[in-house]
């Protein structure tokens, strides 16, 4: 998850900003617990991107508690899906707005069928998955916000992973700032 470098966010050498997700001085809440499938453990650490600014990695580690730790992998749906949550997270100011269809919902949480321009900013996550294979090798599959086609003979084409922004936040169902 990008973290602001400063309360710049300078244009790279493509004049492209980096749409942080968190604030500089990244995230101090109670950490990540997991919602979805107990069988991992959410360990947080800071580290830098490809060209060398901040983001806040969470590493999914399976519950036996060694670093290198496996899980196998098998047709029974035990490791198909993980989910984790973050609470207090404070979320960058927009840097790059953007306009997006956003569905519209009522003051319920259900659709009404109608969708809306706004401003948005859009944040590329990366997600890493690294299985290590029979003969000890490792294959390390990584969607990354970078939408892509389909190559001959490519079953899986990455979907872009990304969280969307919205200026002044959002409003609980009691009217509170989340």
């Amino acid at each position: 998850m990008p973290i602001s470098p400063d309360d710049k966010d300078l244009p790279d050498n493509k004049n492209i900003i980096r749409e942080p997700l968190l604030p500089m001085g990244g995230y101090k809440g109670p950490g990540a617990r997991m919602v979805r499938n107990q069988r991992f453990v959410p360990t947080m650490y800071n580290t830098t991107d490809a060209a060398g600014k901040p983001v806040l990695g969470i590493k999914l580690i399976p519950r036996s508690g060694r670093q290198d730790a496996t899980i196998v992998l098998a047709s029974d749906n035990r490791t198909n899906e993980a989910g984790i949550r973050l609470a207090e997270v404070p979320i960058a100011k927009i840097k790059n707005p953007r306009l997006l269809n956003i569905a519209q919902i009522d003051e319920q949480g259900k659709g009404l069928n109608k969708v809306i321009m706004q401003s948005r900013g859009v944040v590329k996550l990366v997600l890493r998955e690294t299985y290590v294979m029979k003969d000890g090798s490792k294959v390390t599959l990584v969607t990354d916000g970078e939408p892509r086609k389909a190559r001959v003979g490519e079953i899986d084409v990455p979907v872009p992973l990304v969280a969307i922004k919205k200026s002044g936040g959002d409003k609980d169902f009691y009217d509170q700032d989340v």
